[in-house]
């Protein structure tokens, strides 16, 4: 039996599995791994925070997207923001087109300020990987402090 003296500052906490974790390889490896944004120390209300029960990301239409494995894909959307904490309010209405069942949903989508959201952005929902368009943003008045902000969004699918 050997007896191995390990640096107890580049191990963190042991793993489910009973191995000592690497700080340093996690740290290393942070960029890889999205994080969700953190919203501690820029003045947006903890009570705001509190409602943004999801996550979804934020595209954007660009002449050069990348796959999940970095390899350029034609023109399309490409993740701009990832992770961002959000909540969205549905609307649906039901309506039978040629003897198909069409869902149009109207969705409020409300997010942290500071977050860029425009009217030629999308927006996934991570829960599901639906996709919307954001038909509407509205942001503060100029003249106060931005608390939040809402956009309506649009999707339609077809059952």
């Amino acid at each position: 039996m050997s007896l191995t003296i390990v640096d107890m500052h580049s191990i963190g906490t042991f793993g489910w599995w009973g191995t000592p974790v690497d700080m340093d390889m996690i740290g290393a490896l942070g960029w890889f791994y999205p994080r969700a944004p953190s919203y501690s120390g820029t003045g947006v209300d903890p009570c705001f925070l509190e409602l943004l029960n999801e996550y979804c990301t934020i595209q954007v239409k660009s002449e050069t997207a990348f796959d999940d494995y970095n390899q350029p894909i034609n023109a399309g959307w490409g993740d701009e923001l990832l992770l961002v904490p959000c909540r969205f309010e549905t609307f649906s209405s039901v309506e039978v087109i040629d003897n198909q069942k069409v869902v149009v949903e109207d969705v409020n989508l409300m997010i942290p300020p500071g977050v860029t959201l425009t009217e030629e952005r999308r927006v996934m929902r991570d829960k599901d990987g639906e996709i919307y368009s954001v038909l509407l943003v509205n942001h503060g008045d100029a003249e106060s402090e931005e608390h939040h902000i809402e956009a309506t969004l649009d999707h339609v699918k077809v059952d």
